[in-house]
């Protein structure tokens, strides 16, 4: 796998998100900080589940993200899959998994990180079936307690709900900090960490990430030259709506940009902690379905077929 630094969500995306309030711009290096966090959070949930069972997946958010944030992400991510499943009749039950002792924890986040990028309709990455087939073979081959490959799709569109619907809380909370002063309209890393550090649903979990100290080293080196000061009072909420249509692999679903850097995963078992146009959102799921025709581009918000 190429080392390069996750991109779950474009500047594109980021800046309409931000300019719910009033029009915002976000910096590079606060981009880069949300998308570490990201990156960070989707580790910790599969550390947490050892599996890809989606009821696994639910209780390993929860344990790590307990309050309000993390409950309504299940939600978005339980309304994701129940329509993907009732328009994919060929797809099984949703099997229980129970938690894996053995579970080949860094193959799989590789292939998830690499499938929820390409998901994500606040991104701009595409599919890359060739890079996604060599993580999804070093996966199951990782030994006896390896995902089955019918649970990886269904584990892909669950987690990326969960982590758009995570997104969307920071940005709209980092667009409430900026809104302090009426002079500004560019969102700062110190903006980032502010919005994450004032966040009651979020700072219990981010005080103890990895990414926590690179935020915070970010925020100092790039702020803004004055800001307001009062507190953040909650996120105004986007509703994620289904993004998939029947018998469809979860391929990429908008085509924008994003810049990106080059960086290394620090070690063997942890994600990496390195190293952004108006945003459309996703529409409903009967529109979804009345697309027919298979795209590679995100502007289509079409999948492919699952293979």
């Amino acid at each position: 796998m190429p080392d390069r630094a996750p991109a779950y969500v474009s500047a594109r995306s980021a800046d309409e998100i931000l300019s719910s309030i009033r029009p915002t711009r976000i910096k590079s290096e606060s981009l880069r900080s949300l998308n570490i966090f990201l990156d960070e959070l989707l580790w910790l949930i599969l550390h947490s589940a050892r599996s890809l069972a989606t009821n696994r997946l639910k209780a390993g958010l929860l344990q790590v993200m307990p309050g309000g944030v993390g409950k309504d992400a299940v939600l978005e991510a339980e309304v994701e899959l129940r329509a993907y499943r009732q328009r994919s009749p060929s797809l099984g039950p949703d099997e229980q998994g129970a938690k894996q002792a053995e579970f080949p924890l860094q193959p799989t986040f590789e292939l998830l990180r690499q499938k929820c990028e390409a998901y994500c309709t606040l991104g701009d990455l595409e599919e890359n079936v060739a890079v996604e087939s060599a993580l999804q073979e070093k996966m199951l081959s990782a030994g006896p307690c390896a995902p089955k490959v019918e649970q990886i799709a269904p584990a892909a569109l669950y987690l990326t709900a969960i982590l758009e619907h995570i997104c969307e809380h920071v940005l709209n909370n980092v667009g409430q900090v900026v809104a302090r002063d009426s002079s500004r309209g560019t969102a700062y890393a110190l903006d980032v960490y502010t919005a994450l550090c004032e966040d009651t649903a979020i700072y219990p979990l981010f005080k103890t990430m990895k990414v926590h100290e690179q935020i915070e080293t970010q925020s100092r080196a790039f702020r803004p030259s004055h800001r307001g000061s009062s507190s953040i009072s909650g996120g105004i909420r986007m509703r994620s709506i289904s993004r998939v249509k029947p018998d469809e692999d979860l391929g990429p679903a908008r085509k924008m940009s994003i810049p990106t850097s080059p960086s290394a995963m620090p070690t063997a078992s942890s994600p990496t902690n390195t190293s952004s146009s108006l945003f459309s959102r996703r529409p409903s799921a009967d529109v979804v379905l009345a697309t027919t025709q298979p795209s590679s581009s995100k502007s289509s918000l079409e999948r492919r077929e699952p293979h």
